[in-house]
């Protein structure tokens, strides 16, 4: 193949945009780089970390039911994982699974403020 394809992004559908970008900033340091205003008067956050090409969007869907979706997952990695796994056991975040290891990598599922699944692991 000749064309070069990289992994863009992911979105997330919310109908609570503020509390979901203020979940991924403060816990996975995500910046917003980009809000736009869409046809329909939803908003349109996109979200990045330092360093990295990956996009984050988060797309308000006002007054919708939002099933948790809890086939699909994000991973992260962290270089403290015990550090990470201190600051979520202090907060009021949803741990789905774990703290528990596969080999010599710990892992903890969470869910963010949607349900959806986030796998944090420090397989560096």
């Amino acid at each position: 193949m000749n064309n070069k394809i990289f992994f863009h992004h992911i979105a997330i559908n919310t109908n609570i945009i503020r509390k979901t970008e203020n979940f991924y900033k403060k816990y996975f340091g995500f910046k917003r780089v980009k809000e736009l205003k869409m046809e329909n008067s939803n908003r349109l956050i996109h979200l990045k970390q330092r360093g990295f090409n990956f996009t984050l969007e988060l797309i308000e869907i006002k007054n919708s039911n939002i099933d948790e979706n809890k086939t699909f997952h994000m991973g992260f990695l962290v270089k403290d994982f015990y550090y990470f796994l201190s600051m979520i056991k202090n907060s009021k975040i949803k741990i789905v699974k774990g703290p528990y290891k596969v080999g010599e990598e710990n892992i903890i599922l969470i869910s963010d403020p949607n349900g959806n699944i986030i796998e944090v692991n420090d397989n560096l």
